[in-house]
């Protein structure tokens, strides 16, 4: 598929005389930048033009202007051609006005040169329009990740209409040279339609703790801003949201966002790690809209060792967009249909840009290619397998290592729960019981290396790959039902370790 690049410039100066006795006078004259003119599916590719006049000669009674012509990409495109399509009245087109400037790899620039004969020796040299093709190597289509660009930009000092003082979005972007401070107040603009699948999850919180005890005061069509009221009751620990705002917004759990003012460096190229650098706890990333990235844990150990998985003890934490708040930070540990909403990720080729990770590296949402999901090579043990499992199928051992389940396991220090069991979340506001099977814990995974040899959508340990022009990145990962529902799968971002070298 191909697609137009009209690029439009202007000289800074014109020409208004010819010398006569210089046959042969040499100007370096710049355009200005150019006019980029592109429908919305080639917005993410920018050409970017510009052109020098190298010469003017006398010929057979024509005054004879040669120009050069400088093309560079911010995506590699291959087959690139330029013609020249519109020229003041007073030049007279020549065969020239056709350039072929083959393949432009991403960052670099090539050059061709035209001749223009004049129709008098004093025209007016104020613009020239060109029209270049090309064919991205990308051919998904796929917005790149540019660290310094892709956020989405608070430009207008919007705050938040229901946290007091938050600007929403990123506030600012400072390249620093080597690296790039983003700064947020980590308060998205999030609007969701609710629905009635949205109404049916908000039916199973085990607690239902809503005010008046009425269930939530919205409807299937109404339209939620973020932080508004729609019937939960705040939660006990510390009253946050009776003063930083969002009361009703958030079901019962540890905190409350809040503007914290935050901001984050991340290195603007990212290196690969030499050693292991694990994610930890606390933020390891933002999402384009300012929003923190956590990593797969809830920060919290049961019996000495087993390490809780967050969608699993945190479910019902959760808001309507799949985030909540830890010491007034706003954040997403898994998929977020909020987010991919906001970058309009619709499956329908390779998902766009969501974030970076703090080792530089971009985030892309959940789909590898059209309907086809970007797939997390990490399982779920099975308790009852010779390799991965333990002899009496229960919880009695942790894998030796495990990102190479080869080496078997051994016997774990303490015991954990037993596969199923009813566990009551505390403090008791938070919800009722939940059943700990297998993958509520991360003793309870590892990573299958075989998976990656069954297709391009499968991920490496770190949850992320490298194709298409891309580079390395990571990947949101879910699982698709049947009906189509998207359900997190772990790692659920980036994790257990980066990719990236350790900020």
């Amino acid at each position: 598929m191909e697609y137009d690049f009209i690029k439009t410039s202007k000289l800074t100066s014109q020409l208004t005389s010819f010398i006569d006795k210089f046959l042969f006078t040499i100007l370096f004259i710049c355009f200005t930048p150019p006019l980029v003119m592109a429908d919305d599916v080639t917005s993410d590719i920018n050409i970017d033009a510009y052109s020098l006049v190298r010469s003017i000669e006398r010929n057979n009674g024509h005054w004879i202007l040669t120009y050069e012509v400088f093309i560079s990409s911010d995506k590699n495109i291959n087959a690139v051609t330029g013609t020249l399509i519109e020229v003041p009245e007073t030049w007279i087109r020549t065969g020239d006005s056709h350039i072929e400037l083959g393949n432009i790899m991403s960052n670099t620039s090539v050059s061709d040169t035209f001749r223009v004969v004049l129709s008098d020796n004093n025209p007016d040299l104020n613009q020239f329009i060109w029209v270049f093709d090309g064919i991205p190597t990308d051919t998904g289509n796929t917005p790149g990740a540019d660290i310094l660009n892709d956020w989405i930009m608070n430009n207008e000092q919007e705050y938040s209409q229901f946290i007091p003082n938050a600007l929403i979005h990123v506030n600012t972007v400072t390249n620093n040279g080597d690296s790039v401070t983003i700064s947020a107040s980590g308060i998205p603009d999030y609007q969701v339609v609710i629905d009635q699948e949205i109404l049916e999850t908000v039916a199973k919180h085990p607690v239902g703790d809503f005010q008046n005890n009425q269930g939530l005061t919205v409807n299937e069509g109404d339209i939620v801003k973020f932080g508004q009221n729609i019937g939960w009751t705040v939660s006990p620990v510390g009253h946050a949201c009776y003063t930083s705002g969002g009361e009703g917004y958030w079901p019962p759990g540890p905190d409350c966002p809040f503007d914290i003012n935050k901001s984050m460096d991340f290195p603007l190229t990212p290196k690969i790690s030499t050693g292991t650098c694990e994610t930890g706890n606390g933020p390891i990333g933002y999402m384009v809209n300012g929003t923190s990235v956590y990593n797969w844990s809830d920060a919290r150990v049961d019996n000495n060792i087993w390490q809780r998985n967050a969608p699993v003890f945190e479910q019902y934490d959760m808001d309507i967009c799949s985030g909540h708040a830890a010491n007034g930070d706003y954040h997403h540990h898994f998929n977020s249909q909020c987010l991919a909403n906001t970058v309009n990720d619709l499956g329908d080729k390779h998902s766009p840009v969501y974030g970076f990770a703090k080792d530089g590296y971009a985030i892309y949402g959940p789909w590898h290619a059209q309907g086809v999901l970007a797939t997390s090579s990490w399982r779920i043990r099975d308790y009852q397998d010779p390799l991965v499992g333990c002899s009496d199928g229960k919880r009695s051992c942790v894998m030796i290592n495990e990102f190479d389940p080869s080496q078997g396991t051994m016997p774990a220090s303490t015991t954990g729960y037993d596969l199923g069991y009813p566990y009551t979340l505390q403090p008791a506001f938070r919800g009722g019981t939940i059943y700990l099977d297998a993958g509520a814990y991360y003793q309870d995974m590892y990573w299958d290396e075989t998976l990656m040899a069954q297709g391009e959508q499968f991920l490496d340990e770190h949850n992320g790959h490298d194709h298409d022009e891309l580079g390395y990145h990571y990947h949101i990962t879910v699982t698709q039902s049947s009906s189509g529902e998207l359900s997190p799968a772990f790692p659920y971002i980036i994790g257990p370790t980066f990719k990236g070298e350790c900020q």
